[in-house]
């Protein structure tokens, strides 16, 4: 029952992330769930892509009522991230092998998972806090208008993205909102919109995968979700309210806080 009560609270965070930041939970329930659970990576990545569907579902109804999300670029997105989630799910459940006696407890999923996150969350970090840094105005001044305008470069994220909820257990969101936002000249509730949809269609996808494969944990997924699809629904209506300024900044340091938990995790399962 403990156990059932911190997931609800790792979802309502999921759920903050999500309408808030354009993520689809997985960014921040990914680096809990493995520190605190001790659960191997493939469990993990299952349980949050599972819980993304809710977390995106509850925040993408909401933007779409707004009519928030840029469909056109959307669909250059998704369709191409759909195709690479597949060989993901392939990947993550493969990675099974240990490290000998002294590391038995240890994954080649384990190594990859703490590394491939961490390089990722770093840089996007420090990415978002310079971006931040650099936006002046109440408004952060960008235009409504994407500047990349050839779908090649929508289709490149969309096939890179597909191997985040499939693989990582994240929705791809860090990689997309960050995009949309700094090279396409999206506002930041637009990115989030779009983001958002996308999530919603790839870990669906990835959820039926990984129950074809025998990866599929429906109640520490609900159990997350109940906090989160409200907290999602919640935050996505007050995006518009936010800052541009202070959610680069703010996404820049929740990168570093995912930092932090994720090798927190790693060394809990090391030692």
């Amino acid at each position: 029952m403990t156990q059932y009560i911190i997931l609800f609270f790792i979802g309502i965070l999921s759920g903050f992330f999500s309408g808030t930041f354009g993520v689809g939970g997985g960014f921040i329930v990914v680096p809990l769930l493995y520190s605190l659970t001790g659960l191997p990576p493939e469990a993990v990545v299952s349980i949050s892509a599972l819980q993304m569907i809710g977390t995106s579902f509850a925040g993408t109804v909401t933007h779409i009522a707004k009519k928030n999300v840029v469909f056109r670029e959307a669909l250059f997105i998704t369709l191409p991230a759909l195709a690479s989630s597949y060989f993901g799910v392939k990947g993550i459940n493969s990675m099974g092998g240990g490290f000998g006696e002294r590391f038995s407890q240890l994954t080649v999923g384990d190594i990859f998972l703490t590394v491939t996150l961490s390089v990722l969350f770093f840089s996007i970090g420090i990415y978002s806090l310079i971006q931040g840094k650099k936006t002046s105005g109440s408004d952060g001044g960008e235009p409504d208008v994407p500047v990349v305008k050839n779908p090649v470069c929508f289709i490149a994220i969309g096939l890179i993205v597909g191997f985040c909820p499939s693989m990582l257990g994240v929705g791809g969101g860090f990689l997309i909102v960050p995009f949309l936002m700094y090279f396409a000249g999206f506002m930041p509730v637009k990115a989030t919109a779009t983001s958002l949809f996308q999530i919603f269609f790839v870990s669906v996808f990835v959820s039926f995968m990984n129950f074809r494969a025998g990866e599929f944990y429906p109640f520490s997924a609900i159990a997350i979700l109940s906090g989160s699809m409200p907290a999602a629904s919640f935050f996505a209506h007050r995006s518009a309210r936010y800052n541009p300024r202070k959610v680069k900044i703010g996404f820049g340091i929740l990168c570093f806080l995912a930092l932090l938990v994720t090798i927190a995790g790693f060394t809990r399962r090391l030692f």
